[in-house]
This record gives structure tokens, sequence and C-alpha cells, in this order.
């Protein structure tokens, strides 16, 4: 009895160590379908990881996603104006406007396709309403994200930026500041210790994420989709219309990787569509 205990456990074991090993096999596309392959240069990080739930989604429509991770981001748009990738997903839009404006490449966006939403959080506010006059203002000191608080608050409608300030204003191209607000600016790493003594602070999701503090639960005001700093996958113009790069979208867009970056990531990545 003992020996047959030990081969029928045996064949439990071995049977759940073979349903485990089917259960990570790529997803077979539908009987009879055309497989497709389209190459996405990336980078570490969540960039890569999104992109491995999408190959998952595109493989039930027939579309095999092959992900070439880069440590050297300046190679991605070279390599894909030069076809040696379909696509790549590293840089947000603005970036990617400005790579075609400065270097010429012939590449648009795709699709959005996620964001870190900056956030501005207050201790002693629940509202943007209720921010008094005169409150100090803790915001990034480097030029770009300078730039993107700046837009927050705008957006939130406690400034006013000059027409034409551009995508990094700074605090010089405030044009109406009717609480009269005065801003102190801050390494990013000292963003968290700010909540201690500034009224406002307004920091990334990753230095909200040090202090327990999450954009989408606990900022008053944070930016949204349509933020210029939102990442897309970026292909060569004439590529916007092919099958392949359809496909690869509507993957990226299914509601599996939708729930893999809201489980993933919960509140620090968001969806951006």
């Amino acid at each position: 009895m003992l020996r047959l205990y030990i081969f029928l456990l045996a064949l439990a074991f071995a049977a759940a160590a073979a349903a485990l090993s089917l259960a990570n096999l790529p997803v077979p596309p539908p009987a009879g379908a055309q497989v497709l392959t389209v190459k996405v240069g990336t980078a570490p990080g969540p960039h890569a990881e999104i992109l491995q739930a999408v190959k998952q989604a595109a493989a039930k429509e027939g579309l095999n996603v092959q992900i070439l991770i880069y440590d050297n981001y300046s190679r991605l748009n070279e390599d894909l104006v030069d076809g040696r990738l379909d696509a790549n997903s590293f840089q947000h839009r603005a970036a990617l406007q400005q790579a075609v404006a400065e270097q010429g490449y012939d590449l648009a966006a795709a699709a959005d396709t996620f964001y870190y939403p900056m956030g501005l959080y207050a201790r002693k506010y629940k509202t943007v309403a209720a921010v008094k006059a005169g409150a100090l203002v803790a915001i990034p000191d480097d030029p770009v994200n300078e730039g993107r608080a700046l837009r927050l608050l705008e957006r939130a409608g406690l400034i006013r930026l000059r027409p034409g300030a551009g995508l990094n204003p700074r605090i010089d191209d405030i044009a109406e500041n009717p609480r009269q607000l005065a801003f102190r600016r801050l390494p990013s790493a000292e963003l968290p210790d700010s909540l201690s003594y500034a009224d406002l602070t307004v920091m990334g999701a990753y230095y909200a994420r040090t202090i327990s503090l999450s954009p989408a639960s606990d900022a008053i005001a944070a930016e949204g989709p349509d933020s210029p700093f939102v990442f897309v996958l970026a292909v060569k113009s004439k590529d916007l219309t092919s099958p392949r790069i359809k496909k690869l979208v509507a993957a990226y867009h299914s509601d599996a990787v939708r729930r893999f970056i809201l489980s993933r990531y919960p509140g620090t990545v968001l969806p951006a569509w």
C-alpha cells in the first residue's frame, strides 16, 4: 500500500508540474490564423514588463511580439528608422515630437501607452479650492519636471502661464498668480520631506510612493492621460495603418494589459487609454 501511495503521489506531482509548465507556455494563436511578427524595442522596467503582457495578449490574435530590451536608449529611434525595429516603446509624446523636429525622423505615435502621473499633494488641504493666499509650493528644480509642475498648477487653476511659454516653462513664465503662491525649487529626492513644511508639494509618482502616497488616491490634483508626457508606441509614419501595428495597438489596449498595469503598479503607473 505504501508503494502504491508513493506511486500515486508521484503521478500527482508530475501532473501538477506538467500543468504549470503548460500554463507558462505562450498562448497559441487561433487555429488557421496567419501569424505575423513585430519587433519592438524598449527600455528595462515597466516598459519591458508591460510589453510581456502585451505579448501574451497579442499571441491570442496571431501576432508574435519580439521584445528587444535596450540599455542605450539613443539607438531605439535610430534602429526604428533603419528598419531593425517595427516599433519602440520608451519615450513620451513630447520627446518623440522633439526627436522628429531635431533629427528629421519620419516617425509617429501609433498609440498612447501609460504614464507616471505627477501629483499635487498637501497635508492641510483636501481640495485645490481650499488653498489659501500666500501658500508655499515646493516644485522640482530640474527643467523638465519644473515645467510639468507649473503646467499641473495651471491645470488645477492656481496659476496662469504666459502664452507661448512652451513645454518646459519656468517660474518667470507665470503671468497670473492670483493667490500669490510662493515657490521653492528643490531636487526631486527632497520633495517628499518638503510636505512637512510646504503647504503644497508637486512631485512625481516615484517620489510620492516613497512616503506611501499615490497620485490616484492622495493627490488633490494630478496629470491626466492628456499630458504630453504620456508614453507612446512609436512607428514609422508609413506603418501607422500596417496590420501588424494595428494588432499590436489592439493588444496593448486590451483589458488584460490594463488589468496587468493596475495590479502591477497600483497608483504609480496608469494606462493612458
